[in-house]
C-alpha cells in the first residue's frame, strides 16, 4: 500500500503544472451570507472523487452531517441528520441518510429512516421510514411507512403504509394501507386499505376496504368493502358489498349487498341485495332481492323479490314476487305474484297471481288469478261504511286475442279473441267467445258467449247459452231456460230453451 501510495506522489509531481491544477485535495470554508459557513474535505479530480462536509457540489462519494444549500451531487450521498434547506439541489444516484435526503430533485435511489423530501421531482426508487413527500411528481417505486405524498403526478409503484396522496394524477400500482387520494385522475391497480378517494376518474382495478369514491367516471374492475360511489359513470365491474352509487350511468356488471343506484341508464348485469334503481333507462340482466326501479325503460331480464317497476316501458322478461308496472307500456313476457299493470299498452304474453289491468289496449295472452280491491268513495257518513270495496281482475280499454281471468274481466270498449273469467265478463263490445262462470255483460256481441247470465244491451250476432239470456237486438241464438230478445214480436219475445231472430 505505501508503494501504491508513493507511485501515485510521483506521478502527481510529474504532471506539468496546467494539469496539477486539476488535482484538488484541500479543506474549504466558505462563507455566504445567506447560506452561512459551508466546510467539507474534498478528495477530487476535476469534480471526481469523495467528500467529507457539506460540499456545494461532487461526482463520486460525498459524506456530510448535514446538508444545506447543495447545489448538485452525481453518485452517493450519505447524511446523518436532518438536512436544511436545499432548494436548489439535485441528487442523482444513491442518497441516503438517517433521516434522509432532502433536495430539489432526487434521481436513482433515495434512502430515510424518517423520510425522503423533494421540492421538485422524485424519480427513480425512494424509500420512507415514515414519509415521501414532493412538491412535484414522484415516478418510479415509492415505499413510505406511513404516507407518500406529491403535489403533482404519481407514477410506477407506490406502497404506503396508511395513506398516498397526490395532487395530480396517479398511475400504476398503488397501494395504501388506509387510502389512497388523488386530486386527478387513477389509473392502474389501486388498493386501500379503508378507501380510494379520486377527484378525477378510475381506470383500471380499484379495491377499498370500505368503498372507493370517484367525482368522475369509473371503469375497469371496482371493489368496495361496502360501496362503490361515482358522481359520473360506472363502466366496467363494480362490486358493493353495500351498494354501488353511480351518478351517471352504469355498465358492465354491477353487484351490489343492498343496493345499485344510478342517476342515469343502466346496461349490462345488474345485482341487487335488495333493489337496482335507475334514473333513467335499464337494459341488460337487472336482479333485485326487492325491486327493479327505473325512470325510463327497462328492457331484458328483469327479476325482482317484490317488483319490477318502471317509469317508462318495461319491455322483455320481468318476473316479480308481488308486481309488475310500467308507466308507458309493457311488452314482452311478465310473471308477476299479484299485480301486473301499465297506463299504456301490453302486449305479449303476462301472467298474474292476481289483477292485470292497463289504462290502454292489452294484445296477447293475459293471465290472471285472484284479482284485487279498490275502493270507492260513497255518500255515507260512517267512518267504515263510507267506501265501496270492488273486487277487481283485468282491466282494459281493448283486449284481444286470448284472456283469462279467475275473477273478472271488464273492458271499456271491445274485447276481441277468447276472454274466460271465472265470474263475471263485462266490455263495451264482444267479438269472438266469452266464457264466464256468472254473468256476462256486453252492448254489443259478435260471436259466442256462454255464462249462467249474458246480457247484451245493444245487438247479438251469434250464439249466446246460459241460465238466462238477454239481448235488445238478437240476430242469432239464445239457449237457455229463460231467453229475451226484445226486438221478437210479443209472443216470442221471452221463450224457453231456445229463442232466435234473424232479419
Amino acid at each position: 500500500m505505501k508503494r501504491l501510495f508513493m507511485l501515485f506522489i510521483i506521478i502527481v509531481l510529474s504532471l506539468p503544472p496546467v494539469r496539477a491544477r486539476s488535482i484538488e485535495i484541500e479543506r474549504r470554508t466558505d462563507d455566504d451570507d445567506h447560506h452561512g459557513e459551508r466546510k467539507s474535505l474534498d478528495l477530487a479530480i476535476n469534480g471526481y472523487g469523495i467528500s467529507f462536509g457539506n460540499s456545494k457540489r461532487m461526482k463520486g462519494i460525498r459524506l456530510n452531517f448535514r446538508d444545506s444549500y447543495v447545489d448538485e451531487v452525481t453518485g452517493i450521498n450519505l447524511t446523518l441528520w436532518k438536512p436544511g434547506d436545499n432548494p436548489d439541489a439535485t441528487i442523482r444516484g444513491l442518497a441516503a441518510g438517517l433521516y434522509g435526503p432532502s433536495a430539489c430533485d432526487l434521481e436513482a435511489v433515495s434512502i430515510g429512516l424518517i423520510s425522503i423530501e423533494a421540492e421538485c421531482s422524485i424519480s427513480g426508487i425512494s424509500i420512507g421510514g415514515f414519509s415521501t413527500v414532493s412538491g412535484g411528481p414522484i415516478n418510479g417505486i415509492s415505499i413510505s411507512g406511513l404516507a407518500t405524498v406529491a403535489k403533482e403526478d404519481v407514477n410506477g409503484i407506490t406502497v404506503s403504509g396508511l395513506s398516498t396522496v397526490t395532487g395530480g394524477n396517479l398511475t400504476g400500482i398503488s397501494v395504501g394501507g388506509l387510502a389512497n387520494v388523488v386530486d386527478g385522475n387513477l389509473d392502474g391497480i389501486s388498493l386501500g386499505g379503508l378507501a380510494n378517494v379520486v377527484d378525477g376518474n378510475i381506470t383500471g382495478i380499484s379495491a377499498g376496504g370500505l368503498a372507493n369514491v370517484c367525482d368522475g367516471n369509473s371503469s375497469g374492475i371496482t371493489l368496495g368493502g361496502f360501496a362503490n360511489v361515482t358522481e359520473s359513470n360506472i363502466d366496467g365491474i363494480a362490486v358493493g358489498g353495500l351498494s354501488n352509487v353511480s351518478g351517471g350511468n352504469t355498465s358492465g356488471i354491477t353487484i351490489g349487498g343492498l343496493a345499485n343506484v344510478a342517476g342515469g341508464s343502466v346496461s349490462g348485469i345488474s345485482i341487487g341485495g335488495l333493489a337496482n334503481v335507475a334514473g333513467n333507462e335499464s337494459a341488460g340482466i337487472t336482479i333485485g332481492g326487492l325491486a327493479n326501479v327505473c325512470g325510463s325503460t327497462q328492457s331484458g331480464l328483469s327479476v325482482a323479490g317484490l317488483a319490477n317497476v318502471a317509469g317508462g316501458k318495461l319491455e322483455g322478461i320481468a318476473l316479480s314476487g308481488i308486481a309488475n308496472v310500467a308507466g308507458d307500456g309493457l311488452n314482452g313476457i311478465s310473471v308477476s305474484g299479484l299485480f301486473t299493470g301499465s297506463e299504456e299498452n301490453i302486449t305479449g304474453i303476462h301472467l298474474s297471481g292476481g289483477a292485470l289491468v292497463t289504462d290502454s289496449d292489452f294484445f296477447g295472452i293475459g293471465l290472471g288469478v285472484i284479482g284485487g280491491f279498490t275502493t270507492e268513495s260513497s255518500d255515507s257518513d260512517d267512518e267504515y261504511f263510507g267506501s265501496d270495496i270492488e273486487l277487481f281482475g283485468f282491466r282494459a280499454r281493448n283486449a284481444g286475442l286470448l284472456v283469462i281471468h279467475g275473477i273478472d274481466i271488464d273492458i271499456d270498449e271491445r274485447l276481441i279473441g277468447l276472454g274466460m273469467g271465472g265470474i263475471d265478463i263485462r266490455a263495451g263490445e264482444i267479438s269472438g267467445c266469452a266464457i264466464s262462470g256468472i254473468f256476462t255483460r256486453a252492448e254489443r256481441l259478435s260471436g259466442f258467449s256462454a255464462s249462467c247470465v249474458n246480457m247484451v244491451e245493444g245487438p247479438q250476432t251469434g250464439l249466446t247459452i246460459g241460465l238466462v239470456n238477454f239481448a235488445e237486438k238478437l240476430q242469432g241464438f239464445q239457449i237457455g231456460l229463460l231467453n229475451i230478445a226484445k226486438n221478437n214480436p210479443g209472443g216470442f219475445r221471452i221463450l224457453p230453451l231456445i229463442n232466435a231472430h234473424f232479419e
